[in-house]
C-alpha cells in the first residue's frame, strides 16, 4: 500500500447533525472531503466544495467539521438545504465552502480525479486496489479530525 498524502488526509471532513455535536466530537455522523476546483477565469485561485454521500445528508448530518491550515478544527454550520445532490441521483452531495483567499486549507485537486479516458490508458479494472480516507466512528478524534485509511479492491467495472 502506498502512503496516503497528508493533503488527502487533511482534506477529510466529518459531518454531524449539529454544531454542538461537532464541537463535542460525538460518535455519530459521516465523513467526506474537500475538493478544490479551479475557476474558469482566475488563475491561482480555487473554489472549495465539501463532498459526501447524499444518504449522509438525507440522514441529517450536514454540519461540517474540518481541519484548518494550523491543525485546528473549524465547524461550519451548514443545513441540509445548503447541499446539492447529483442530478442523476448518484449517492453524492456537494456544498460550496466559502473561505478567505488568504486562508489555505487542504483540498484534493480535481487533477487527482480519475477520468473515464484514463481508465483504459492506466489499465484500471477488477483486482486493482482502492484506498478510502474517512472517519472511523470508534476513534474519530475530539480535538481534531483523525481520519483512517481503508483498503478495498475493485470488484466490477461498468461496461
Amino acid at each position: 500500500m502506498s502512503r496516503i498524502s497528508d493533503q488527502v488526509l487533511d482534506s477529510v471532513v466529518y459531518l454531524y447533525k449539529s454544531t454542538a455535536s461537532a464541537h463535542n466530537g460525538e460518535s455519530l455522523g459521516g465523513s467526506g472531503f474537500l475538493v478544490g476546483v479551479p475557476p474558469e477565469r482566475v488563475e491561482g485561485q480555487l473554489h472549495c466544495y465539501a463532498v459526501t454521500n447524499l444518504h449522509v445528508i438525507n440522514q441529517g448530518y450536514s454540519v461540517v467539521r474540518m481541519t484548518t491550515a494550523t491543525g485546528e478544527t473549524e465547524v461550519l454550520s451548514l443545513g441540509q438545504d445548503d447541499w446539492r445532490g447529483h442530478p442523476e441521483m448518484d449517492d453524492v452531495a456537494v456544498c460550496p465552502i466559502t473561505r478567505p483567499a488568504t486562508e489555505m486549507i487542504a483540498m484534493v485537486p480535481t487533477t487527482a480525479f480519475l477520468t473515464r479516458e484514463a481508465v483504459p490508458v492506466l489499465s484500471i479494472g477488477p483486482g486493482d486496489d482502492v484506498y478510502m480516507a474517512g472517519r472511523f466512528i470508534g476513534h474519530d478524534g475530539k480535538q481534531r479530525n483523525t481520519p483512517i485509511v481503508r483498503v478495498g479492491v475493485i470488484s466490477m467495472m461498468p461496461s
